[in-house]
């Protein structure tokens, strides 16, 4: 992990509470007058502290006339912070929600080209034949690790082939492999753009988008997207004619200048999200919108062969605890079937 990464230009570090404020006006209006009348500062507090206050310390305390006058200087002070914070326009308890970024957040980036090569290579040995798209975030982790990039960051790509051929797998095996979080939106159940995007306020159903709530949970700003079947994404409009259609809120997304400065619809605020990470998946390229395949490295994923069920055959059998003989006889039959299987159809059997 590197140094902690700012996310989002908001401003954390004032204090907005008008009480807390009002508090602090008034302890630094006392010691004021304290030293204003000849006695040591340290002294105050284990004067307050004392049974029996002198009288000079009564002296040192704010009139009712002084409290009202800075009652309604921590108002207007408070009012001043809370809208050069960024999160004026948002209720208590989002703010709250919000509160959890003022640290920033985790980024990762792998330690050295060694450490891509050895995830190149377990990826391979698990499925062979996603090999391309192996090859390709094998060569961009170890151009992130060159360049001296502040996070790992990967192109988009889309992964296309028939289904049933491990291309989500694939992905989020490779954000665990990685270390970094991952969240899997299945297009085909949610077509709107509202699940990548959120919703804005208003709504009964309002909320962020996945990413953006990923990120607020798990506190990693370079966490792996996987778009399944988007494809099948369609054309949603609202009765007035509004396109809110998955792959129009995913377009800025997918564009580093645009992400840097996202603006999300829920929260109305900023957020960088340039690094993450996105991989889609289609089992049919020609029906994903033109300007989606543009901002995208295509990959093409062969159907399986029986070599390579077998292959997954043995692996599963083997972490399934299944005999040797059992485990040898499935891989058999698999490999010199004519049937064409999918790695759900292998699991099962």
């Amino acid at each position: 992990m590197s140094a902690p990464f700012r996310i989002v230009a908001l401003r954390f570090d004032l204090e907005t509470s008008p009480q807390k404020i009002e508090q602090q006006l008034i302890a630094f209006l006392r010691a004021l007058r304290w030293k204003a009348r000849g006695f040591d500062p340290a002294d105050l507090e284990d004067a307050r502290e004392a049974d029996d206050w002198s009288e000079e310390l009564l002296a040192c305390s704010p009139s009712r006339h002084d409290c009202d006058k800075i009652r309604r200087r921590a108002n207007a002070l408070a009012d001043r912070r809370l809208r050069a914070s960024g999160l004026a326009h948002l209720d208590k308890d989002t703010r709250e929600k919000l509160r959890g970024l003022s640290d920033g957040v985790r980024v990762v980036q792998l330690p050295s080209a060694h450490r891509a090569d050895e995830i190149a290579a377990t990826l391979h040995d698990e499925m062979p034949w996603m090999a391309q798209a192996t090859t390709l975030a094998w060569h961009a982790m170890r151009e992130s690790v060159r360049s001296g990039a502040p996070a790992l960051h990967l192109p988009p790509m889309l992964l296309d082939g028939p289904p049933g051929v491990g291309k989500s797998y694939w992905a989020r095996r490779l954000a665990e492999l990685i270390g970094t979080p991952s969240e899997l939106i299945d297009a085909a159940n949610e077509p709107a753009g509202f699940a990548v995007a959120g919703s804005q306020r208003g709504w009964a159903t309002a909320q962020s988008g996945r990413p953006v709530e990923l990120i607020l949970r798990e506190h990693v700003g370079n966490p792996v997207m996987v778009i399944d079947e988007i494809d099948k994404v369609g054309d949603v409009r609202s009765n007035k004619g509004v396109n809110f259609a998955l792959s129009n809120a995913l377009l800025p997304l997918l564009e580093p200048l645009s992400a840097q400065a996202w603006s999300c619809p829920f929260f109305r605020v900023r957020f960088d999200l340039r690094w993450i990470n996105w991989i889609l998946t289609s089992n049919n390229r020609r029906n994903v919108p033109a300007p989606l395949l543009s901002r995208c490295r295509v990959v093409g994923v062969p159907p399986l062969s029986g070599a390579h069920l077998a292959h997954f055959a043995r692996r599963e059998g083997a972490a399934r605890g299944l005999s040797e003989d059992a485990i040898a006889t499935l891989a058999e039959r698999l490999e010199g079937s004519c049937h064409r299987f999918d790695l759900r159809a292998v699991i099962k059997l």
